[in-house]
């Protein structure tokens, strides 16, 4: 199957100028400048400008900070298929999850290097080394928060990349980014929200974590009107009951912006469709719950299927109240087995059968037949015991026949 690549949106004046204050801090010599040119004058970049853009991403540590920040406003910008598209979001979702932090022999390489040629000010080596130690922990502090700033830099270039592929699936991702992240990335995640969360879908109802739902109820206090009232406009597509509370505050007119009339609109607007929401969810369980039988004690799991009216073993055989020709057919297949067999044993049970009131006719015949065999051949068996093989006796006692000759 042909992948036809996906277009991204044409530049506005503003990504323009944005683009152009990233070139102007990377090196004429580099590589992802020159991906970078190409596609702000709608030239063609080559077909290894994908891999390129994916790799300063993934290994940052061989690159320049500055490349790498400006290979993420590069990534969605390029010609992809649907394929690279994916990888594409992956790529720019582990840039921001992962910090970026940098590694601490990095920190300690640079902290010394400077210490170094800040003690180059001394004359006297004694002095070169004195000043150098202690120079080393301010130095190191520096390097560290310089370092944990570049890092914030790609981060939040990655989220704006995130927001320009219309990345709805990471809504997750950036709403934790949003609360709990540095403060650039922070205000980068909540205008990535103010232009995905418009984008959900009723179909999107209950895809989203709850955490995130908890996590977006917090940023209705946050100092940006607009995110206010687009996450309400969200809760009224995906909103479940955990978010509830929090909106009707703002439908009363309490909370920070529950005084805004087009938020407070929006709140109730979120507050109905929640309702409603919750109300076809419980008619449909009412619809669909399980008929639930009283549980039954462990020894009772395999038992056999009885009346409430149990009678004695030697009644096991006596003919159904309902006459019904099954229960017929059986009995008179296992009468026929005891006539087969000539077991003397079952006399008894034979004559307390045949006194049943409401014995079906066919089967009091049988037991009748059965029982006036079994007691003739124990008869024979008391006054000449037999000497024959028990193959010969068979013979002679089939019930369905007259005694064969030898």
């Amino acid at each position: 199957m042909i992948n036809t690549p996906l277009q991204p949106p044409p530049l506005s004046n503003e990504e323009i100028r944005h683009a152009f204050s990233l070139l102007d801090q990377v090196s004429q010599r580099s590589r992802i400048r020159a991906i970078a040119e190409q596609l702000v004058t709608n030239a063609t970049p080559s077909a290894t400008a994908f891999t390129e853009l994916q790799q300063a991403l993934v290994s940052p540590h061989q690159y320049h900070w500055r490349e790498s920040r400006l290979a993420a406003w590069c990534l969605p910008n390029l010609s992809q298929s649907p394929h690279q598209r994916s990888i594409a979001i992956q790529t720019l979702a582990d840039v921001v999850d992962k910090r970026y932090n940098p590694s601490l022999r990095s920190i300690v390489k640079r902290s010394a290097l400077i210490s170094f040629f800040i003690g180059l000010i001394a004359v006297h080596p004694l002095g070169l080394i004195a000043l150098a130690i202690t120079v080393y922990p301010i130095v190191h502090l520096f390097v560290r928060d310089a370092a944990r700033s570049h890092a914030a830099q790609i981060r939040g270039e990655a989220v704006r990349a995130l927001q320009t592929l219309q990345a709805v699936e990471t809504l997750d991702l950036l709403t934790v980014a949003a609360v709990h992240d540095m403060r650039f990335v922070r205000l980068q995640a909540r205008t990535a929200l103010c232009h995905l969360l418009p984008l959900l879908t009723p179909a999107h109802y209950g895809m989203l974590r709850p955490s995130t739902l908890q996590l977006l109820s917090y940023l209705l206090n946050a100092p940006n009107e607009l995110l206010v009232q687009r996450i309400l406009e969200a809760f009224a597509k995906v909103g479940n009951r955990s978010v509830l509370s929090y909106v009707k505050v703002i439908a009363r007119g309490k909370g920070k912006y529950g005084h805004l009339p087009h938020v407070r609109q929006a709140a109730v607007k979120a507050q109905l469709c929640i309702e409603e929401r919750l109300r076809r969810e419980q008619e449909t369980r009412v619809l669909l719950r399980a008929s639930q039988a009283e549980p039954a004690r462990p020894e009772q799991l395999l038992r056999p299927a009885m009346t409430a009216c149990q009678g004695m073993p030697e009644e096991l055989l006596r003919a159904g109240q309902s006459g019904a020709q099954c229960e017929a057919d059986i009995a008179l297949a296992i009468i026929e087995d005891i006539k087969r067999r000539g077991d003397p044993r079952a006399i008894p049970f034979l004559k307390e059968l045949v006194q049943l009131p409401s014995l079906p006719q066919a089967v009091a015949t049988s037991a009748q037949e059965c029982l006036a065999y079994l007691q003739a051949r124990v008869e024979l068996d008391r006054a000449a015991p037999s000497a024959l093989s028990p193959e010969t006796e068979a013979k002679l006692f089939q019930a369905d026949g007259p005694p064969q000759a030898f």
